[in-house]
C-alpha cells in the first residue's frame, strides 16, 4: 500500500506543481469598437428673420461633441409655403462664455428649400474652443 502511494505521490506531486506554474489560457477576446461618450451641446439657436418665420418650420436640431472635441451641428428645417424658399445662412459659432468666436472667414451659404421639403444644414465647429452656436438664416428675393 505505501508503495502505491509513493508511486501515486511521484506521478501526482509533480503534475499539481507543473499546474500550477502555468498560467491558465486566456479564452480569445472579441474585439470590440470603443465606445465615444456623445455630449449634448447646450443652448443651440435658429435666428429667423420675419420672412423665414413664415415660411420655415425648425424640425430638428441635433448637436453633438466629436470624438476630436469639436461640435457637429445639424439642423433640419421644413419648407412650410406653396413655394421655393430661397435663403442665405451662416452659422456662428460661440465659446464657453457664449461669445462669438472670431474666425478669418465667415461666409453666407445659399440654399432653396423646395415647397414641403425638408433640408438639413450642417457644419463642424472650426476649433474645440466652440462650445455651441446658433444658425442665422436670412431671406433672399
Amino acid at each position: 500500500m505505501n508503495k502505491n502511494i509513493h508511486i501515486i505521490s511521484v506521478f501526482l506531486l509533480p503534475a499539481l506543481f507543473v499546474s500550477c506554474l502555468t498560467s491558465p489560457q486566456k479564452k480569445e477576446e472579441k474585439k470590440t469598437v470603443e465606445k465615444v461618450e456623445v455630449k449634448p451641446v447646450q443652448g443651440p439657436k435658429v435666428i429667423l428673420d420675419k420672412q423665414a418665420e413664415s415660411n420655415i418650420q425648425v424640425q430638428k436640431v441635433h448637436s453633438e461633441f466629436l470624438p476630436t472635441g469639436l461640435i457637429k451641428a445639424v439642423i433640419s428645417l421644413k419648407n412650410t409655403s406653396d413655394k421655393p424658399f430661397k435663403f442665405s445662412y451662416k452659422f456662428i459659432w460661440l465659446d464657453k462664455k457664449e461669445l462669438p468666436v472670431k474666425l478669418p472667414a465667415e461666409t453666407w451659404k445659399e440654399k432653396v428649400i423646395m415647397s414641403g421639403d425638408i433640408a438639413e444644414l450642417s457644419a463642424i465647429a472650426p476649433n474645440p474652443g466652440c462650445r455651441s452656436f446658433k444658425l442665422k438664416l436670412t431671406t433672399l428675393e
